[in-house]
């Protein structure tokens, strides 16, 4: 009797771990994949349309052109100033892309969201012009994020393929729990 509760109980964790699997089949991996692979394909496209700089190439901020990184940061800390806001709001542009503001009270800090055919995090500080150089890292580093991105899709499609190898799988005490429950019944 024992015996027979004990694989009965291994099989309710094989068939519990089975449907698992078999949801995330469906559902998780499919659309893990997808997202990854728009995230992808979107920095892929930001690659090919950036253009690599080594001196400041001027932005537009609140519809006015700053062409000295000095004022262009100052400018820039002023909208901080002014911007207290939960949501974007939409400053200007930088190197092709789309600048959003928006005020983090969790963290007590500025965000600028940079916009093209994927979005780009960058948390504000106080510097004039280490707020633009966070910009420039933040631009000339989508190749790495691109690594990451594909690495990581390398590794959730291998975990899709396993798991479909796993929902396979029969449960291995099977025979016994049937030869056991035989027995018992009789």
């Amino acid at each position: 009797d024992i015996q027979v509760s004990k694989l009965k109980l291994a099989k309710a964790n094989y068939l519990s771990e089975k449907y698992d699997l078999e949801d995330k089949i469906i559902k998780y991996y499919p659309m893990k994949i997808s997202t990854i692979t728009e995230k992808v394909k979107a920095f892929e496209q930001d690659m090919k349309e950036v253009v690599p700089v080594n001196e400041f190439v001027g932005m537009k901020l609140s519809g006015k052109f700053y062409q000295e990184k000095e004022l262009a940061g100052n400018a820039l800390l002023l909208l901080c100033k002014q911007v207290q806001s939960l949501h974007p709001t939409q400053i200007g542009e930088y190197r092709g892309f789309q600048m959003s503001l928006s005020y983090d009270t969790f963290s007590n800090s500025h965000m600028i969201e940079l916009k093209k055919n994927a979005t780009y995090l960058v948390e504000l500080g106080t510097d004039v012009y280490g707020n633009i150089t966070r910009l420039d890292n933040q631009i000339d580093n989508i190749s790495k994020k691109l690594q990451v991105e594909k690495a990581l899709l390398d590794t959730v499609e291998h975990q899709f393929e396993t798991a479909k190898e796993e929902v396979k799988r029969p449960f291995e005490k099977e025979k016994e729990l049937q030869e056991k429950s035989k027995r018992l019944s009789e």
